[in-house]
């Protein structure tokens, strides 16, 4: 999330409401930019991967 915005309750809410993974405020830095791609993308990956275990951990508990 990139906000221009200063009230920072209000970005607080956003990200709790919304599920933020994290933001940004006005005027950005490139590197910090890529970094918190990169990072989202990591996590999302490690999301993914998450999922698949606790299925296989269900599934092979289920079998037991």
């Amino acid at each position: 999330m990139l906000t221009g915005y200063a009230d920072l309750d209000s970005t607080i809410a956003a990200v709790n409401k919304g599920k933020v993974y994290r933001f940004i405020t006005k005027p950005w830095g490139n590197e910090e930019l890529l970094l918190t791609v990169r990072q989202t993308s990591e996590f999302g990956d490690l999301m993914l991967t998450n999922r698949y275990l606790k299925k296989t951990v269900n599934m092979q508990s289920n079998l037991l």
